[in-house]
Order: structure tokens, then sequence, then C-alpha cells
């Protein structure tokens, strides 16, 4: 997420756990034991760390958030702002700052803390999640020329296609079709019958939305 914003992009990565070198960089991420957003270090393995959505930004989301998240809080809504380039005051970044949150960005959050979507035995391996995707990544313990740095690159451009593929979605389909059914829904005349609001039939048409989504 950072690396799309401009004073990040030409940052460099370096994959450490070596605090004199933690020490000399501008952004921590996962690794150092620290939350502490003024010194911009942004990691929740620590012991006593149980931040969520509702404990740093005060919104109904309850997750124990990963450095994902974290970064997520602090940073979501400019992201999402620059990739669009739509003004970060404009009111659709908010409502696609707490979609993806709810959509995307939370399981991450969960999947990362190790906490379970359910109780109880799954009925079925969901095997193609972004989680098993960037695992697949990894390299094999039997091959002995991959290089951990250059498969981490591409997890990382992994990550970034997908944020963005929701982002442009939410922002290009999502968003007028939440438009359309808060209008129709205060226009009586046009929800008389439901079945009968025109873009429903449209192929693509995200059905399963509400004013309040």
């Amino acid at each position: 997420m950072l690396k799309t914003l401009p004073k990040y992009r030409k940052h460099v990565v370096v994959r450490t756990r070596d605090p004199a070198i933690l020490e000399t960089c501008d952004v921590v991420l996962d690794v150092g034991g620290v939350y502490d957003h003024e010194k911009k270090r942004y990691d929740h393995h620590q012991r006593g760390f149980t931040e969520t959505m509702n404990s740093v930004l005060g919104i109904d989301f309850h997750t124990k958030l990963s450095s994902a998240g974290l970064v997520y809080a602090h940073y979501g809504k400019e992201v999402i702002a620059n990739l669009l380039k739509v003004h970060a005051s404009n009111p659709v970044i908010e409502l696609i700052f707490l979609k993806l949150y709810k959509n995307f960005v939370e399981s991450v959050d969960a999947i990362d803390n190790g906490i379970q979507q359910f109780d109880g035995e799954p009925r079925y391996m969901l095997s193609s999640t972004l989680n098993s995707r960037i695992s697949d990544l990894n390299p094999a313990w039997n091959d002995n020329t991959a290089l951990p740095d250059n498969q981490f690159s591409k997890a990382m451009d992994v990550v970034k296609e997908e944020f963005e593929a929701k982002v442009n979605y939410l922002f290009n389909s999502w968003i007028p079709a939440r438009e359309l059914v808060v209008q129709a829904i205060g226009n009586e005349s046009r929800c008389i019958l439901v079945g009968k609001f025109w873009p429903l039939n449209r192929l693509g048409f995200p059905t399963k939305i509400t004013s309040s989504n």
C-alpha cells in the first residue's frame, strides 16, 4: 500500500530483523515489536497488542489488526484517493475505505493473527485465497536456486494487483450501483416493485447491495 503513495514510491524495501538496520528505516512493518504511528512503526506481534479498527479509528470492526491493517487504518484513505486520483475529502473515499476493509483487508488481519472465520470444521477446503496465493510463492524447501527476496517481490506485486483491482471495482461498479439503489429507495414510484428496477437485470450489476453498506 505504502509504495503506491508518491512519498514512498522510491523507497527501497529491506527485509531484516536486525535492530540496528531497523533504526535507520523511515518505516518499519511487521517486525520490531513496536506500534507507534508517530515513529512509523507498525508491528503487531508484541505482547499486549490488541488494536482493532475500533480502537484506532472508532469504527465498528473488532478483528485484531495485522501490520497490513495498521497501515490501512492510517494510510488507507490516502492510498485509495491516490489510486483513483480523487481528492481525499470526496465522500466516496470513506465508503470505499469501509467496504474494502470489510470485504478484503479484515480477512488479511484475521488470517495473519490466526483468527478462524467460524467455529467448527469447514465443509470444504478454500484453497484460492490471497493468503494461499502468497504462500505458493514461498521458495520450495528443495529448491536451492530460489531467491527469497525475488519471491517476496512477486508476492508484493500479487497483493498490489489484487488491492488495486478491488479499489477500481468498488469505484467503477459498486459506487454507481449503490447510488442508483439509494436514488430508487428515495423514489417510491421506482421502488414499488424492486424486480422492475431496470439495472438489476444488467450483467454484473451488484445485486447484494443496500443503501447502508
